[in-house]
């Protein structure tokens, strides 16, 4: 039995697990709605254990951390519900198994007729009109785990793996600020954490750990290898590289060399389909309105205000200055924590302003808001289960609507920590009057 001086921690993990369970049960039936209400009381529950190990009560790491292990077991278990994304994983490790670069045919073509099988093919996306989107070192990892195990599980186990290791890289991250390693628990334990990585198998796992390696190397004066590891997770997901400007020491080539490097390697074989080695980048910017600018929640906003569609060009261009703007002030960041700061600033951003339909793709922040503390972000993350509503109803009024309820409570949370770090100044400045 548990002390009572931490039964009220044990109680939030055992919570989390129940929620969990019922998750489980809401997805089996295809009970999408109950699923993300049952994901936000996940979120409320999470919270009261933030709570707890912020405030310094005792929390001792092998409860945290073994919770944390149970917690994947029965997502780990499960069928993937949420996506289908890790489907194309396998494909793409098969498809190079057999010599055939993923960057030259669809799934459907003839040409991978051979390849196709009643497990796996039937449940790609966009398998018809699609090559895959993800770059070579993803390429690489799904060739890797393929040869052991063509399976969803062995592919979940792999991507679980990674997120193992970014948990380690985020203990030794919190021991290096003088933090108490229990709060770990502020990663560990999220909901959209649990269900993307454990649950959905999101190779978001691996750039994740990546860029905290990268922070790691900056923090201990290894340049290269800071620049080796950003490389190495852009070449998973292309999204990482947004954090360069805040681990790039100003004078020192070595690391934007080193990242510059690896990118440039990592292509190389793959490249004898020309630009086709993009993959389907340029289709699912299409496809997701990032040219048109209908995916743009800010936008979606001034379209709400003005009573009619604004061009998208009256967004790209003040989103592009402000990020451009944070990397110069990110630059600038001098010491460890104001770079971990700058890095989550500059991925925040970049997220925000892209505004994704997904709830995965803010996952690999969750470390970085753990280790600044950033509760507005955290809480972001377990706001962004409201994007699955829109897949039912896909619309752009319950886009407008379902993005609202994503950003809006953060940006409230935000505004009043603000408020409160400014009112002891404001008031001293009152009392001096």
């Amino acid at each position: 039995m548990a002390p009572r001086r931490y039964a009220l921690l044990v109680a939030a993990g055992l919570a989390l697990l129940v929620l969990e369970l019922a998750g489980l049960r809401a997805q089996a039936r295809d009970a999408l709605p109950w699923f993300v209400a049952l994901a936000l009381a996940q979120g409320g529950v999470y919270f009261v254990a933030v709570w707890w190990v912020s405030s310094g009560r005792p929390a001792p790491l092998a409860l945290v951390l073994g919770a944390a292990v149970v917690l994947r077991l029965p997502l780990l278990l499960s069928p993937p519900s949420l996506s289908t994304d890790i489907y194309r994983y396998v494909w793409d490790g098969r498809v190079q198994a057999a010599g055939t670069n993923p960057y030259r045919f669809v799934p459907a073509a003839p040409e991978l007729a051979a390849l196709r099988d009643d497990r796996i093919y039937p449940h790609i996306n966009r398998r018809e009109y699609a090559v895959t989107i993800y770059p070579p070192a993803a390429q690489a990892s799904f060739l890797a785990v393929t040869r052991v195990s063509e399976s969803v599980l062995w592919m979940k186990t792999s991507v679980l793996a990674f997120e193992g290791l970014a948990i380690w890289l985020l203990l030794r991250l919190l021991r290096r600020s003088g933090r108490p390693e229990p709060e770990v628990l502020l990663y560990a334990w999220h909901p959209l954490a649990l269900w993307e990585f454990a649950g959905s198998g999101h190779l978001d796992a691996a750039p994740m750990a990546l860029v905290l390696a990268a922070l790691l190397g900056t923090a201990r004066g290894k340049s290269a290898l800071s620049g080796l590891a950003l490389g190495v997770a852009t070449l998973f997901k292309l999204y990482p590289v947004v954090v360069l400007p805040a681990l790039w020491r100003r004078g020192d080539w070595r690391m934007p060399l080193a990242f510059a490097g690896t990118v440039a390697l990592g292509y190389l074989p793959y490249a004898s389909v020309g630009t086709g080695v993009l993959g389907f980048l340029p289709g699912y910017a299409r496809e997701e309105g990032l040219l048109t600018g209908s995916s743009y929640f800010l936008l979606q906003m001034a379209d709400s205000v003005a009573g009619r569609e604004l061009p998208a060009w009256l967004y790209l261009i003040p989103a592009v200055l402000v990020l451009i703007g944070l990397s110069i002030w990110a630059v600038r960041q001098e010491g460890e924590r104001a770079r971990e700061k700058a890095a989550l600033a500059l991925g925040a951003a970049a997220m925000i302003a892209v505004s994704p339909h997904y709830a995965w793709y803010f996952a690999w922040l969750l470390p970085l808001a753990a280790l600044t503390r950033c509760l507005p972000m955290l809480l972001l993350g377990v706001t962004s289960f409201v994007l699955y509503v829109s897949l039912l109803w896909d619309s752009p009024s319950t886009r407008l609507w379902s993005n609202a309820g994503v950003y809006l409570p953060a940006l409230a949370l935000l505004l009043v920590l603000w408020s409160q770090h400014r009112r002891p100044a404001g008031d001293a400045a009152g009392a001096r009057a």
